[in-house]
């Protein structure tokens, strides 16, 4: 299970996700909206965790036009009336702090469930398919074998496919929280990764953009 917290207050975010991560749920944490957004793009989560108290603007404006993912909303801001103005404006479960951690995780499962339930549309670009349900992608439905990060990146740049992605974004969206991380960790991921793509003639190719980031663009016929 797959879960975004978005949470500003460092120890309480630090906390939260070692707590989950012991449960066996896999967490992306975001310290910002627009963190939490840039989350969204490169990535699936079967579940969000959103505070509502953050540094720029309230939790809930992340539920405007964002992808069917159930959210639990988990804040300060209690009373029956702020937990009405938050399930009105798209939140899918309101829970207070201070919270029982083993309630929250209960929440969390349960939503979930109801995430696996939900219709995911199919992504196509050149001849690649992705299949956001199983978190795969095929070349003219036949499966495309891959080593878990290079997956990872694929899809990353898939979900901003014609858009250039930062360094920063396609590492928060391959490596976990805790790896280290070198200067030249990313390269040769992307290098390998470009050579898959075109010996399944995958008609896509990823061009470096120094200092910036990388694109996935189509590939021009030869």
């Amino acid at each position: 299970m797959r879960s975004l917290l978005v949470e500003d207050e460092e120890e309480l975010g630090g906390v939260l996700s070692a707590a989950l991560t012991r449960r066996s749920c896999s967490v992306d944490l975001a310290r910002t909206l627009e963190e939490a957004r840039d989350y969204l793009t490169l990535g699936a989560f079967d579940v969000i965790v959103l505070d509502r108290r953050l540094p720029d603007g309230d939790g809930l404006t992340l539920l405007q036009g964002r992808p069917p993912t159930p959210v639990l909303v988990l804040t300060a801001l209690t009373g029956s009336d702020q937990a009405v103005y938050g399930l009105e404006s798209g939140a899918d479960d309101y829970m207070a702090k201070p919270f029982d951690v083993d309630e929250l995780f209960a929440r969390i499962k349960a939503l979930s469930r109801r995430s696996a339930r939900l219709p995911s549309a199919i992504q196509t670009f050149g001849n690649l398919t992705f299949h956001p349900d199983t978190r795969s992608f095929s070349i003219h439905g036949a499966p495309l074998a891959m080593p878990r990060r290079q997956l990872l990146l694929l899809e990353a740049l898939l979900r901003r496919a014609g858009q250039v992605v930062p360094h920063e974004l396609l590492e928060q969206a391959v490596y976990a929280l805790d790896d280290e991380l070198g200067a030249e960790a990313m390269p040769p991921h992307v290098s390998r990764l470009r050579s898959r793509l075109v010996e399944a003639s995958a008609g896509v190719t990823i061009t470096a953009m120094r200092g910036v980031g990388y694109l996935l663009h189509e590939a021009k016929a030869s």
